[in-house]
């Protein structure tokens, strides 16, 4: 059976695209890999690699790269969100409130009491509360600033080289 492949476009030096002309059901799109964990897929990525003046997918490639950094900063969101239980949020908002009350002079039962118990002022319990919260919030927003950031800017990109300008741009996430 001779193998017919068309309409190949390089991803990287390990991947192709194409369309391969399957002996059952016709002309199919294929993802060759060159580690591929069958004899047909390894042919496939041969045929690909050997074809001279194959182009780079720039779709593919940029909506592979946005999503790597997308998911890059929901994992760091997720760290956060995981290092911080979903009850033990609800309770820094019902104590950043409370020590809202206090930061602007006025009074709270719960701040009190746990001043009361570790010995120190409700002032010095409220500051360090609200500057927990706000840590969270901050890389939070952040996170999903950078995010809208990205989509901005890979909206607008049509070669490869700005691809890898973006992704270097955003790498240290």
């Amino acid at each position: 059976y001779k193998m017919n492949i068309r309409n190949i476009k390089k991803i990287d030096e390990n991947q192709y695209v194409c369309e391969y002309e399957h002996p059952q059901y016709g002309w199919i799109p294929y993802t060759a890999l060159e580690d591929g964990d069958t004899d047909v897929m390894v042919e496939i990525f041969n045929i690909c690699k050997n074809t001279k003046n194959v182009e780079y997918d720039i779709e593919i490639i940029k909506s592979g790269a946005e999503w790597e950094l997308i998911s890059s900063c929901n994992q760091k969101v997720a760290a956060l969100e995981t290092k911080y239980d979903k009850r033990e949020m609800s309770l820094w908002n019902t104590k950043r409130a409370e020590a809202e009350k206090i930061l602007n002079g006025g009074t709270s039962t719960l701040i009190e009491t746990e001043a009361k118990i570790k010995d120190i002022s409700p002032l010095e319990i409220a500051r360090k509360i609200v500057n927990k919260n706000d840590n969270y919030n901050i890389k939070t927003v952040e996170m999903e600033s950078i995010k809208y950031n990205i989509k901005k800017e890979f909206a607008n990109i049509e070669t490869l080289d700005q691809v890898k300008t973006i992704k270097s741009k955003y790498s240290k996430i």
